[in-house]
This record gives C-alpha cells, sequence and structure tokens, in this order.
C-alpha cells in the first residue's frame, strides 16, 4: 500500500471532521423536532441518521481514546500512514452511493428525544476532533481497533478515522437530500 504524509492525512481528516460539525450545528442545532423528524420515503430521517453515526461514535470514540492512553513507544514516531486492505474497502465502500443494509446494533431505536441526539452528535464529533489532534504521534498503521460488527477483525487506526468520516459524510448528504425536499415541500404549500 502507498505510504501517506501523516500529518497532511489528519490535516485533511480534521478539515472535514471540522466542516461537518460546523454544518450540523449551523443546520440543525435549533432545527426543532418536526424538522428533524420529517420524512419522505424510505430513507431515513435526519434524527434516524445522526442517531445511526452516534451508534458508531459510542462504539470507537472509547476505543480510540483507550489507544492513545496506552499507546507503546513502537507505537510512536512513524511520519507516514500506509492504508489497510480491510480498511480500504469499507472506506471505499462508504464512498459509493450504492445503499447498504446497517449492522443490527447501528439501526437507529428512535428511543432519544431528535434535539439530543444532535448534541450527541455534535459532542461526539467534537470528541473525535480532540482525538485526531492527540495523535499526532502515533503510529497509525501499528495502532489497531476491532471493528464493531466483528471483534475479530481489526483496523489500523488511520483507516478507523477515516472510516468514521466518510461514513459520517455520507449520512450528511442523506441529511441534506431530506432537508431539500422538506424545504421544497414546504415552499409548495406556501405557494398554493
Amino acid at each position: 500500500m502507498k505510504k501517506i504524509d501523516k500529518r497532511e492525512f489528519l490535516q485533511v481528516l480534521i478539515k472535514k471532521a471540522q466542516q461537518q460539525l460546523d454544518f450540523i450545528s449551523t443546520y440543525l442545532q435549533n432545527a426543532g423536532d418536526e424538522r428533524l423528524t420529517w420524512k419522505k420515503g424510505q430513507e431515513w430521517n435526519i434524527a434516524e441518521c445522526l442517531e445511526h453515526l452516534n451508534t458508531y461514535s459510542i462504539y470507537y470514540l472509547p476505543r480510540i481514546e483507550d489507544k492513545i492512553k496506552q499507546h507503546r513507544e513502537a507505537d510512536i514516531l512513524d511520519d507516514f500512514f500506509s492504508r489497510g486492505f480491510v480498511g480500504s474497502f469499507f472506506i471505499k465502500m462508504m464512498g459509493n452511493t450504492k445503499k447498504y443494509k446497517a449492522a443490527q446494533q447501528h439501526v437507529p431505536k428512535g428511543q432519544q428525544s431528535p434535539e439530543l441526539i444532535v448534541a450527541d452528535f455534535m459532542k461526539y464529533q467534537k470528541q473525535l476532533l480532540e482525538c485526531l489532534r492527540l495523535v499526532k504521534n502515533l503510529n497509525l498503521s501499528k495502532c489497531r481497533i476491532p471493528i464493531s460488527i466483528n471483534k475479530i477483525i481489526k483496523l489500523r487506526l488511520g483507516d478507523i478515522f477515516e472510516f468514521l468520516i466518510v461514513h459520517n459524510e455520507r449520512h450528511i448528504q442523506q441529511i441534506k437530500r431530506q432537508l431539500a425536499l422538506s424545504e421544497k415541500l414546504g415552499t409548495e404549500l406556501l405557494n398554493q
């Protein structure tokens, strides 16, 4: 696999994660339950998308933080990151437009208030950003974390970060579609 400059890699991920946080805080932080739960078609509504993403944060962020705290000298000081084969596969999967069925543990349950779901997403995104800033001295290729759907498979820490951000982006695009539909329909109703 090709070696990537770790500093540039982390800067790109930090920028994307910050953009995702900014989008959610700008457009959804005070959106209200009606907008967050509005739904057309079979796609998840906005709250469901964010709840789905929150399940990934709940699983991965504590494990990432443990890796940061428990790093060994062998895990430190590498200026490059190399993607793993399995990590590249999952990242590529999230980057395409094909629909996938969510694993049972990541299906939204709808048991929290939509506004709390948004607040949790923002909290987790800030936590992710902090982790991205703290790993600048860790070897992102040697540190590995088991994936949420199969604990036997472990991905490189750099792959986990990239997967989380690409996966977030996939669902933020879905949220943008829901927003566009609800605004279009709202405008049409006003014009009738």
